[in-house]
């Protein structure tokens, strides 16, 4: 076989027939993964990646089947922190050449699927004259080079939506919120436990960054409660008893107290419990997916 002392990406692009493009907001690869020190938006942190961060997946897990971590030599641990996820997504973008087909610092601005084949010529490179021909609607794509403000816009065969679904922190409603006298802010916006020393804060929501900013705070802060839906009992854990497990968080009423409901294993033993010494909230809540450049011009059916 004459592939045979062909490495694996090698070998892949012999396969490929068509040119890709990758719009990406950021001057990096790594996404969500590249942390930075400085991001700061209107006084509030906007990525969710914070400081102490370690992995809820095992590396062997993540890596890609042709591209190893680490050559398979064992010598970082399964969990590792998001400087080894980014290491690892760059060494693999620039041991493939990937980097030549992303366009960074680019905002996309609008996705229209393109009905009419008269309503645009289908462009194989941005500027080009080529005629549609193909069968299938073709997608146009206009977005902003953050670098030097201009607008660009060209059509595709085919769009890959990879913008993922931590941008925008979902908040759910919580009944008599504005009495709560303390801070509010989304797990968008933590980054270390520091400045909770000393502080009681509650946790709402108990899954994998709730938990684990909870076990954060909880090595200096006074006390933390972890708010669980799925949680039927005040529970405390963790060391020194500073995490408390608490139900699902029910309402502030209007001196600030905090109401936790249960209503127990069968619905027949319902129990509430107050809290009145919380200093901070924290929204462990997740985030809702975003396509703002999708409209009702969109032509998606």
């Amino acid at each position: 076989n004459n592939d045979d002392d062909d490495d694996e990406g090698t070998k892949q692009k012999k396969k490929v027939q068509f040119e890709v493009t990758v719009l990406e907001t950021r001057n990096s690869v790594g996404g969500i993964w590249k942390y930075d020190d400085d991001d700061n938006h209107e006084g509030k942190k906007s990525r969710p990646m914070y400081r102490n961060l370690r992995t809820n997946l095992p590396k062997e897990l993540m890596a890609f089947r042709e591209f190893p971590w680490g050559a398979g030599d064992c010598a970082e641990p399964s969990y590792v922190t998001h400087k080894q996820v980014y290491k690892y997504l760059e060494d693999y973008a620039n041991t493939f050449d990937l980097l030549e087909n992303i366009r960074f610092g680019c905002r996309v601005d609008h996705l229209k699927v393109v009905r009419d084949k008269g309503e645009h010529k289908h462009e194989t490179k941005e500027g080009s004259d080529e005629l549609d021909c193909d069968s299938w609607p073709q997608i146009s794509l206009k977005w902003t080079d953050n670098t030097d403000n201009q607008s660009h816009q060209q059509t595709f065969d085919n769009i890959c939506i990879c913008n993922g679904h931590y941008d925008l922190p979902s908040n759910p409603p919580l009944r008599g919120l504005k009495n709560f006298p303390g801070r509010v802010i989304h797990a968008i916006e933590y980054d270390t436990p520091t400045e909770f020393a000393g502080k009681t804060v509650l946790c709402v929501g108990a899954r994998a960054s709730g938990a684990d900013i909870a076990r954060e705070i909880g090595s200096v802060a006074k006390r933390v409660y972890l708010s669980d839906s799925s949680c039927n009992a005040m529970e405390e854990f963790g060391t020194a008893n500073v995490v408390v497990s608490m139900p699902r968080t029910q309402s502030v009423d209007k001196y600030g107290g905090i109401h936790f409901f249960s209503s127990g294993n069968n619905g027949s033993n319902d129990e509430e419990w107050t809290l009145n010494d919380v200093d901070v909230i924290i929204f462990c809540s997740g985030y809702d997916y975003a396509f703002p450049f999708i409209d009702g011009e969109s032509n998606l059916e």
